[in-house]
């Protein structure tokens, strides 16, 4: 009765993913409603162009017949992964130009770009600084697009296997091969006299569940739990000019101010060295730069060991030791789609040892593993790098009944 129990809260603890090892449906990942500028879009006023976010927009004209501007933020989008960029546009007005989405940008002059112009045409071309021209895959009449002022259009582009598809208005208009990616950016394009405002950019993306099939045949209880309902367990408390720490409404809220300055706080453990075990805690992140990154550190206190599992708003995650004070990289920056991206996302970060590896998962997924693992944790907590703000839901620690 006990293992069936103890089970059953850990799947109930991950969420109930799926009780399959794999999820092929895309989950959404990023959502940008333009409520404010916490992702810190790039704007801009001046004599003839004007870029801005307003009334729940990304507002976005040029008033004079000019050469494209292109604007992207950083996503961790995997280009091996299936995935959906879908933008919400309002066309307000045009002389002569064309609007649209880009991906897959390294830099202004290497991009993808999906545009329609306002007398009812679509382009798809790829944009590279080794070529004078673009390289055009198509370009056409659609009958799909709305054309009158004020007019919402809906552009998607989807990713299924090797196939790109692109959708205006939910109708199909193109499918093309898979061309890889110049770099990992998503973004809008203008060109022209032209006067637009999008209204959301949604990213969905597939992601890979395996928490649940790798911990089959495992039998935890639970040795340590947190979940922030009070602060009997003396987690640091402060406000200074570097941090501001406070325990509130069921939340750990951590406000690191530092530029490129670690911030931890940690709590003693006992974990057996001849038992697996499985760490979790779950994050939402309220504000900060895009690239602070944030999560889970566990580690020894006597041997000055500890391992770090980081994610970042823009949807990338590293992993790396530190010993003997100095960072050994297990896994550099990299985007992933197992990261959900921007501010108020959730995030739950899930170490488990089993055996002598260590398993790595952003919420469910199996972003890393370290094979040969010896020692003894006795340590787990909250780490913040550089200037972001962030809560902590619980921390959770379970140990192997064997």
């Amino acid at each position: 009765m006990m293992r069936s129990t103890i089970k059953s809260f850990i799947i109930s603890i991950l969420l109930l993913f799926t009780n399959t090892a794999f999820s092929q449906e895309l989950e959404q990942i990023f959502f940008e409603g333009f409520r404010n500028n916490n992702f810190m879009w790039a704007t801009h006023t001046g004599p003839y162009d004007t870029v801005l976010i307003e009334n729940d927009t990304y507002h976005i004209r040029q008033n004079k017949t000019l050469s494209e501007y292109t604007v992207w933020v950083g996503c961790g989008i995997e280009e091996t992964k299936d995935f959906e960029i879908e933008a919400k546009i309002n066309f307000i007005s045009a002389t002569l130009g064309s609007y649209g989405i880009i991906w897959g940008v390294k830099n202004e002059s290497n991009y993808g770009a999906y545009v329609i112009s306002e007398n009812g045409r679509f382009t798809v071309k790829y944009v590279n600084e080794r070529s004078r021209v673009p390289r055009i895959y198509k370009s056409a009449d659609c009958r799909f697009i709305k054309k009158p002022k004020e007019s919402l259009n809906i552009l998607k582009i989807r990713k299924r296997n090797d196939t790109l598809s692109f959708y205006i208005n939910h109708g199909l208009v193109f499918s093309m091969p898979f061309v890889p990616f110049y770099g990992n950016g998503v973004g809008f394009y203008i060109d022209g006299d032209m006067n637009m405002a999008v209204e959301s950019l949604k990213i969905s993306a597939q992601r890979e569940h395996m928490l649940l099939a790798d911990t089959t045949g495992m039998s935890f209880k639970r040795v340590y739990s947190e979940h922030f309902q009070n602060n009997v367990k003396n987690w640091e408390l402060r406000n200074d000019t570097h941090v501001t720490g406070e325990i509130k409404n069921g939340f750990y809220c951590l406000h690191n101010k530092q530029e490129n300055i670690s911030y931890t706080s940690r709590k003693d453990i006992s974990l057996p060295d001849d038992k697996d075990f499985l760490i979790q805690c779950r994050t939402v992140v309220i504000s900060g730069k895009i690239n602070a990154g944030y999560g889970l550190c566990f580690g020894n206190t006597a041997t000055n060991i500890s391992y770090r599992l980081v994610v970042a708003t823009e949807g990338y995650f590293v992993l790396f030791k530190i010993e003997s004070n100095k960072d050994v990289i297990i896994k550099k920056w990299s985007p992933s789609t197992a990261v959900n991206m921007g501010y108020s996302a959730e995030n739950i970060f899930t170490v488990m040892k089993k055996g002598k590896t260590l398993y790595f998962y952003i919420n469910s997924a199996q972003v890393q593993k370290v094979n040969n693992f010896t020692g003894t944790i006795n340590e787990v907590g909250c780490v913040i790098e550089s200037i972001a703000n962030v809560r902590y839901d619980y921390i959770n620690v379970f140990v192997s009944e064997r």
